[in-house]
């Protein structure tokens, strides 16, 4: 495991992070689609971007946001911003223009720094939004020719002379908007200081060092991205590769390619791996280390597809994100059984979701999280949420619900909301989930609740089936009857190719309880159903 830094030496802030990557590992090597770019390059260009952005007008605590996918720039863009005392918005580029215009409105962005094809944010979008005021005070185009007056290129602001850092890492340092699946997304306000010691954490659980190169596919434009991937690589040495989107076959022919030993990704590209591993026998023989948050089975079949070492992780975006991780030291059962211990600095306490009190040793309660620099200062704009998700003691309410065991591991155990009341019944839905994900033919199930005549609302499942497999929606909840109770069993499934995701990659609910309801009251619906 690399010594590059300790817990007590680690820089508070992307600057000095920046900073004491030139000074103790220069030639550290990133990759992106263009090519490679060592770390005293990355920092020569970032501090003239922010030289730029001195010069075009930014102020310390400006909010400036980046449209991109995953490149250079993004990573440029993210530090020069640090560098020059602003906040940084990051848009999701799968976003629709409306949805952006509500972070960028919401955020109180005034700079925008975007690259044509990147998502739905374009010329036409954003002059829209200008014309419907106010407008921004200044835009940059990346990769591309400025249309507009007063437009700059990205180009023209890595002309500036250097400037010196007005970063500090203790203060508001990025607004990272939440999925927003069941409201109006929240902006939670994250310290650079936080970002760089999660990385670290996280990286330091992974043994990591500067032998490994770390695929980064998950997007930079969510803490994914930049502190589960990158933050976790550069903290111990270790080589980023930078992937524009996760595609399948892209992907493991990078890890190939690149020989990529690391790769901290969604679920879905997990999955895709094993499928691909077991239908062309590709193992990917680099990779040492899969991270993802999932459940047992997939971990499982990790292990068994692609040979390689697991380890769990459990966040939210609130906590920069991660809050446990599984430390690849630790036994594989261990690993497969727990999520592992805390982060750094932070503090877990499980209660009561309704009363919130402690529970006993080794109950089940709901996640609290407490300390460090990486727990947010707050929801942007909203102190009525940000009171209702903070207790009296200052713990972070998870929404999650978990226990603890007698040397600190974390098990997951579930939303402490995403249930279905059936008939008097409480049905675990990720329970549910996990049963029907056990038919060889199901490579992902999600069940939302829809209303019930009798039982008040009952289970419907939407059933992901593995590439190039038949299977029938009735033979699955016939296979699931023999794991769970009669009550439990969804009273409709649908085979799908593809589940709907949110801007972060999440499975989108909401949209698919209401197809659920669209699905069940159809005339003539082609969901199996289930009586019993």
């Amino acid at each position: 495991m690399s010594d590059l830094f300790t817990a007590e030496d680690l820089p508070g802030g992307l600057s000095a992070l920046l900073d004491a990557l030139v000074a103790r590992t220069p030639d550290l090597t990133l990759r992106d689609a263009r090519g490679s770019f060592t770390v005293k390059e990355l920092a020569d260009r970032v501090q003239r971007v922010a030289g730029g952005l001195a010069a075009w007008g930014v102020q310390p605590g400006d909010r400036v946001a980046i449209s991109m996918r995953n490149c250079r720039e993004w990573l440029e863009a993210w530090f020069a911003i640090a560098h020059a005392g602003a906040v940084l918005v990051p848009l999701n580029t799968r976003l629709s223009v409306a949805e952006t215009e509500y972070v960028l409105r919401h955020g109180d962005v005034r700079w925008v720094l975007w690259r044509p094809g990147d998502g739905a944010l374009d010329a036409q979008a954003l002059a829209d939004l200008e014309a419907a005021g106010p407008p921004f005070a200044g835009r940059a185009v990346v990769d591309g020719e400025s249309t507009v007056a007063g437009e700059r290129t990205y180009a023209s602001l890595a002309e500036a002379e250097p400037i010196a850092s007005l970063e500090d890492g203790l203060s508001l340092g990025m607004i990272q908007y939440t999925s927003g699946s069941t409201a109006f997304p929240k902006g939670a306000m994250l310290r650079n200081a936080g970002l760089v010691l999660n990385g670290f954490g996280l990286g330091h659980a992974w043994q990591m060092g500067p032998d490994d190169r770390v695929l980064v596919s998950n997007p930079l434009f969510h803490c994914g991205g930049s502190v589960f991937s990158f933050m976790a690589a550069v903290t111990h040495g270790a080589a980023p590769v930078l992937m524009a989107s996760w595609r399948a076959e892209e992907g493991a022919e990078l890890i190939e390619r690149e020989q990529i030993t690391v790769a901290p990704v969604i679920d879905a590209a997990l999955r895709d791996l094993v499928v691909l591993a077991r239908s062309t026998g590709r193992r990917l023989p680099s990779l040492r280390l899969a991270s993802t948050a999932a459940e047992r089975d997939l971990f499982e079949k990790v292990v068994d597809a692609l040979g390689c070492e697991v380890s769990n992780v459990y966040g939210l975006t609130e906590c920069s994100p991660n809050v446990c991780v599984g430390d690849i030291a630790d036994p594989l059962e261990r690993r497969l059984a727990f999520i592992g211990r805390p982060q750094p600095g932070i503090e877990l306490s499980l209660r009561d979701p309704e009363t919130g009190t402690p529970v006993a040793d080794g109950g089940v309660g709901e996640i609290h999280v407490r300390g460090g620099s990486s727990i947010m200062l707050g929801y942007h704009g909203d102190t009525e949420a940000t009171a209702k998700v903070f207790t009296e003691d200052g713990f972070l309410r998870t929404g999650d619900l978990g226990s603890i065991d007698p040397d600190g591991y974390l098990a997951y155990r579930g939303r402490a909301k995403l249930m279905i009341k059936s008939g008097g019944e409480n049905v675990a839905i990720e329970e549910v989930e996990e049963a029907l994900r056990g038919h060889e033919a199901v490579a992902d199930a999600v069940v939302v609740p829809i209303p019930h005549e009798r039982y008040g609302e009952v289970g419907f499942a939407y059933l992901r089936r593995h590439s190039g497999v038949e299977v029938a929606a009735a033979d699955v909840l016939q296979f699931c009857r023999g794991a769970l109770a009669g009550f439990k069993v969804p009273k409709g499934a649908v085979v799908v190719d593809d589940l709907p995701r949110t801007g972060s990659g999440k499975v989108d609910r909401t949209t698919l309880t209401a197809q659920a309801q669209a699905e069940a009251s159809a005339p003539a619906s082609t969901a199996a159903t289930n009586s019993a």
